[in-house]
C-alpha cells in the first residue's frame, strides 16, 4: 500500500524564540508561532489529509488545531521530542559551555544526557510511532495524514525512511515546515514528495 504522510513541526513557542532548549517541557505555542503556522497554511503549505496524528505536548496539539481544525488528532506519546534532561530549559550558550555536554558531543550522543533521554532509544521510539501511524492508516484504509510534531522527531523518521539515505543529509527542519513524503508500506521507503 501507498501512502502519503506529512511531517510538521510545531509552531515556535516563546522559549524556543529566545534560544533556549525546549525538549519535553510542555509550554503553549506563542503568538509569533501561531502567526506563522497561520500565514503558511493561507500559503496552502499544508496539504488535505485523512487523517492527523499529534505529539502530546501542548504546542503540537495547538498547532494541529490551527492547520486542521476540523480533523481531531490523535495523540501518539512516542511522537514527543528528544529529553534533554538537566539541559531543558537552558540556553544554548549555556549548554554549549557545559563540559558535561560537551562529554556528551565528543562520545557522539552513545550515552544519555543527565536526567535525559538516550539518542538510540529516541530514534527507536520515533521509528516505533511511526510505524504504528502507518498500521492505523492501513487498518482505517486511509491514505493521506499528517503528523504534527517536533524538528527531532521529523529528523529522525527522515533519516531512518527517506532514500536517498545518507547519514550526512543536513535536514533543514524549521517552526512550521512541512515534509510530505509518499511512503511505501511494503518496502518501509520514503520518497520525498515535497520539502520546505
Amino acid at each position: 500500500m501507498n501512502v502519503t504522510i506529512s511531517l510538521i513541526r510545531s509552531g515556535s513557542t516563546s522559549s524556543e524564540e529566545k534560544g533556549r532548549f525546549l525538549g519535553m517541557r510542555d509550554e503553549d505555542i506563542s503568538a509569533r508561532g501561531e502567526e506563522l503556522v497561520r500565514k503558511k497554511d493561507s500559503a496552502a503549505a499544508y496539504p488535505p489529509v485523512n487523517l492527523v496524528f499529534s505529539s502530546a505536548l501542548i504546542r503540537c496539539r495547538e498547532t494541529a488545531r490551527i492547520i486542521y481544525p476540523n480533523i481531531p488528532a490523535i495523540i501518539v506519546k512516542d511522537l514527543c521530542a528528544f529529553d534533554y534532561g538537566e539541559f531543558e530549559g537552558k540556553l544554548y550558550s549555556e549548554i554549549l559551555s557545559d563540559k558535561r555536554f560537551q562529554e556528551w558531543a565528543r562520545l557522539e550522543m552513545f550515552t544519555a544526557l543527565p536526567g535525559g533521554e538516550n539518542p538510540h532509544s529516541f530514534a527507536a521510539r520515533c521509528v516505533g510511532a511511526f510505524r504504528e501511524i502507518v498500521r492505523e492508516m492501513e487498518s482505517k484504509q486511509k491514505t493521506n495524514a499528517a503528523i504534527i510534531t517536533h524538528q527531532s522527531v521529523i529528523k529522525t523518521i527522515l533519516q531512518r525512511f527517506c532514500i536517498p539515505r545518507s547519514i550526512y543529509r543536513p535536514w533543514r527542519v524549521e517552526w512550521g515546515d512541512c515534509y510530505t513524503m509518499d511512503f511505501d508500506t511494503d518496502t518501509n521507503v520514503a520518497i520525498i514528495r515535497y520539502a520546505p
